[in-house]
């Protein structure tokens, strides 16, 4: 977890978003309800789980030292 209860998503890929910290570290931040963060950290840990790709929506203009900011996430089919 991160500043405020943020929770932090890395992703392996070499990113090019325009924020520093997210191009540098592959880190995204999200920081909504509680609620929200636990549905989008049970729908991460199942796809991982199933080793099914996913597609990270984001915010690259909403950025800070944490990473830019994550909106979203869709499981893909293989």
């Amino acid at each position: 977890m991160g500043l405020r209860g943020d929770i932090l998503i890395g992703v392996k890929e070499k990113l090019k978003t325009g924020c520093a910290a997210t191009d540098s570290r592959g880190a995204l931040r999200e920081g909504g309800s509680y609620e929200w963060r636990m549905m989008i950290q049970s729908l991460l840990l199942s796809a991982q789980a199933q080793k099914k790709p996913v597609m990270l929506h984001m915010d690259a203009m909403n950025c800070n030292e944490n990473g830019a900011h994550f909106d979203g996430v869709k499981i893909l089919e293989e």
